[in-house]
């Protein structure tokens, strides 16, 4: 993770931003935004804090979702943040299922090493 000016907030995906579903998001048409999730990371970026989302996405490791199927959610999880005020400026995700034992699959620090 390259440094960034000022303060860093880490914030999860799926939960926070938007709505954590039992069998995860696999499309477009399964994602929904939290409520306040919008306003919320707007102002974080009003109070100067650069916003990074850290989040484990087992869904491409166990191969239910590919790679641009998750950079499509993210961009579109983006746009509707933009939408509200937010900005997100980098996204990491660990793709790996948990028994695959990676060093990056939170709560391990292998994505802040990036």
């Amino acid at each position: 993770m390259s440094a960034a000016a000022g303060p860093v907030v880490l914030l999860d995906r799926d939960g926070v931003l938007n709505v954590d579903r039992p069998t995860g998001v696999h499309g477009l048409d399964e994602l929904a935004l939290e409520a306040g999730a919008a306003e919320g990371v707007a102002l974080l970026a009003r109070a100067g804090f650069t916003c990074l989302v850290v989040t484990n996405q087992a869904l491409v490791g166990r191969g239910e979702l590919s790679a641009a199927g998750l950079e499509e959610i993210h961009a579109e999880l983006a746009r509707r943040l933009a939408a509200g005020g937010g900005r997100i400026a980098a996204w990491y995700a660990c793709t790996h299922r948990a028994e695959d034992g990676c060093a990056c699959r939170k709560p391990r620090p292998g994505l802040l090493e990036r």
